[in-house]
């Protein structure tokens, strides 16, 4: 069963207080706005001098709407108990200028809150800490979410290696899982249960029911220490693929384990085998996993209905291990980071996924990241922007996180506090967070969560 590793507030009022007293009137809601640990988030330059909180129904409609001031409330007025509202909160400043959002989870059933709904706030394109903690790091750990609402963090070296450590985003604090079989290489989550994959075998969870159930090994998969490791990636589909390939040690391997929407194990090959490679899907063109090996094809593909993986076009090997994979356009794929046979570090190369003769990577100059990356994890913001997150190529990797305009720039955004072996997981509410590790400053355990909300 899931442990809760500090208590919730309590409360429940219709209004929502931004450093001051709500009305006497018993409302239905209370929105607690929170900055978490960045006290300052409202205040600083430029400060914000205008929130606007809306509620959104599930087809994306505005429901209700409620304007306010920091330090003043706000009052949506009636609103059904029944309803399912997402919170979006903007603050802006005199020149009306976006510099804060927050958003809680989706969809959230007013009749099933029961204490006061926290919604964290925080400055734009800054990394920002919530309130609450885990109950431990988990160093070099791997990262999930869980049932729509939970971060999950587990594996790599930790105090107590049989508990996952969790966020709850809907209360805002540390939850922790015991009884963990098998600290995790790879996790999948799956509805309400994660599946905790090592090179032993798979557990899946339920973090609802805290029952964990065996999963046997698919046809085909001769062993899970063939996948352990490897990354997940998801498809427009609903599939998940742990694309074996993509791990950063251990021998080549060929094998991908796929889940499907309901939880259903299957398994496929690469043709070639690969460590280190990067994946990515590209709607309308499939699975795409390129580099990782230095004598099989530079690109492979598994199409959106394939059943088979096929070497795309005739792209040379490419034995590049560690780099990222991200969409940056119609059929493009950009590979950031990494390194080359020798240690050093690759540079950022496009390529395009339906390429049939004469294709070969092209090199991009001009944003590169001040430091060379490895075990590399990329998001696209669009218009071939990309928050990169991953460790730098040293005798003691630090996690780092960059912005990059292809081509033109590369912007470092600083952890709130410089870790070494943490794990990054887009989030549930359209934020990206980085959990576990180690602080670089004093070696102590990293218990805060970071979150960044893009602009």
């Amino acid at each position: 069963m899931l442990r809760r590793s500090a208590p919730l507030t309590a409360g429940l009022f219709l209004c929502a207080a931004l450093g001051g007293g709500c009305s006497t009137t018993p409302p239905n809601v209370h929105l607690d706005l929170t900055v978490g640990l960045e006290t300052d988030a409202f205040s600083r330059d430029p400060k914000v001098v205008s929130i606007l909180v809306q509620g959104f129904a599930p087809d994306g409609s505005v429901a209700v709407t409620a304007p306010a001031t920091p330090g003043g409330t706000f009052d949506f007025g009636d609103v059904d108990n029944t309803d399912q509202l997402t919170f979006e909160v903007t603050g802006t400043d005199a020149q009306g200028q976006t510099v804060m959002r927050g958003r809680s989870l989706g969809a959230i059933p007013l009749d099933s809150v029961t204490g006061t709904l926290p919604v964290f706030v925080q400055r734009v394109n800054e990394w920002a800490r919530p309130p609450g903690a885990l109950a431990q790091t988990h160093v070099g750990g791997v990262a999930s979410t869980g049932a729509e609402r939970y971060l999950v963090l587990g594996g790599g070296t930790s105090d107590k290696p049989d508990q996952a450590d969790l966020y709850d985003l809907f209360a805002l604090g540390g939850v922790t899982v015991g009884g963990i079989v098998r600290p995790p290489e790879t996790l999948v989550p799956r509805g309400t249960a994660v599946l905790f994959t090592d090179a032993k075998g798979a557990t899946s969870i339920d973090l609802g029911t805290g029952v964990a159930t065996d999963v046997t090994t698919p046809t085909g998969l001769a062993s899970y220490s063939l996948v352990a490791g490897g990354q997940s990636i998801d498809s427009s589909d609903g599939r998940t693929f742990v694309v074996g390939g993509t791990r950063q040690s251990g021998a080549p391997t060929k094998s991908v384990l796929v889940a499907a929407a309901d939880g259903t194990l299957t398994s496929l090959e690469l043709i070639e085998a690969r460590s280190g490679a990067a994946a990515v899907w590209v709607e309308g063109v499939g699975l795409v996993v390129a580099g990782g090996s230095a004598t099989g094809a530079g690109v492979e593909v598994l199409g959106p209905a394939a059943t088979a993986f096929r070497a795309q076009g005739d792209f040379p090997p490419d034995p590049t291990a560690g780099a990222g994979a991200v969409i940056d356009g119609a059929n493009g794929v950009t590979l950031i980071g990494g390194t080359l046979v020798g240690g050093a570090p690759a540079p950022i190369r496009r390529i395009d996924a339906t390429c049939v003769n004469a294709c070969l990577a092209t090199v991009i100059t001009g944003s590169d990241p001040s430091v060379g990356l490895t075990a590399v994890r990329a998001y696209t913001l669009g218009g071939e922007r990309f928050i990169v997150v991953g460790d730098t190529i040293d005798e003691a990797p630090e996690t780092k996180t960059f912005v990059l305009q292809l081509g033109k720039s590369a912007t470092e955004l600083p952890l709130r506090e410089p870790r070494r072996g943490a794990a990054v997981v887009p989030a549930p509410n359209g934020t990206l967070a980085i959990l576990g590790g180690t602080r670089v400053l004093d070696a102590k355990p990293a218990l805060s969560v970071e979150l960044l909300f893009p602009h």
